[in-house]
């Protein structure tokens, strides 16, 4: 089964998945953020807020966030990931990517923050 197609099953486990994309996205810009020596009272107070950790971690030099396909899936799942519409049963009203490919933009970020903590100095 293909995790972009339309049905009971992709529908059952849509709002889950995009619950741990954006949750695994936050998390691995608050890790390069860390890397780049924000401390723990700083990242807390950022929240769930996923636009504004990847404009910070792009200004303290990791350039692999301004990708388009990673700022378009942070523009689409960054507001309702903020107000937890993810979590907590509530309208749901913003519209949501192909699963797949959020995915792959997913994985491309994964990566991208990896090598910059592996490869870059402090």
């Amino acid at each position: 089964m293909s995790l972009g197609r339309t049905g009971e099953v992709a529908d059952t486990i849509r709002l889950p998945f995009f619950q741990l994309v954006a949750h695994t996205m936050e998390l691995s810009l608050k890790a390069a953020l860390s890397f780049q020596g924000r401390d723990e009272e700083d990242l807390i107070g950022i929240g769930h807020e996923l636009e504004w950790c990847r404009r910070r971690a792009t200004r303290g030099g990791m350039s692999a966030l301004e990708d388009s396909k990673v700022a378009s899936l942070i523009d689409c799942l960054g507001p309702p990931h903020a107000r937890q519409a993810f979590r907590y049963p509530q309208h749901f009203h913003w519209p949501l990517p192909d699963m797949e490919a959020a995915l792959h933009t997913l994985a491309g970020l994964l990566d991208a923050v990896d090598s910059y903590i592996l490869t870059s100095e402090r």
